[in-house]
């Protein structure tokens, strides 16, 4: 579990959530409305989705304008799935194959506390597989 969290507000522009992620070299940002609660989740898909259907035909300058009148309300995932800091490796595992998600906010009450991600997933492999057991696949590592 990704624990360093960079989120971005509802109502800020997709040139902001592109410049964090690749700043940050991150693929997704918890999306966060009045009172910093999780409202969604933007994600490079998304980025790449919103420019290719609104951007095609413009130059790269009128590309970056267009882009800061976009809110990222407009084009992040509202319905995300959301995991608990006790919830196992292997539940959260299974929920992003059954749903086909790549990331999933960890929360507490109302606050987002970090992020499960597949190579976070590929490091509990990797770890579990080098000790030649288990590993603690028990909960996420934090990093």
């Amino acid at each position: 579990m990704t624990t360093k969290l960079v989120t971005v507000a509802a109502d800020e522009n997709v040139s902001l959530a592109e410049q964090l992620m690749q700043a940050i070299e991150a693929r997704h940002l918890p999306v966060l409305g009045d009172g910093g609660h999780l409202v969604g989740l933007v994600s490079d898909r998304d980025l790449l989705a919103a420019a290719a259907s609104s951007i095609a035909k413009l130059d790269e300058q009128d590309a970056r304008v267009f882009k800061r009148t976009i809110a990222i309300d407009e084009i992040m995932s509202r319905d995300v799935k959301v995991v608990r800091p006790t919830t196992s490796v292997l539940d959260a595992a299974k929920l992003m194959r059954n749903f086909k998600i790549s990331c999933l906010p960890v929360v507490e009450g109302d606050t987002v506390v970090g992020l499960v991600t597949e190579s976070d997933l590929v490091d509990v492999l990797i770890g579990a597989l080098d000790s030649g057991g288990h590993g603690d696949a028990d909960r996420p590592t934090e990093q």
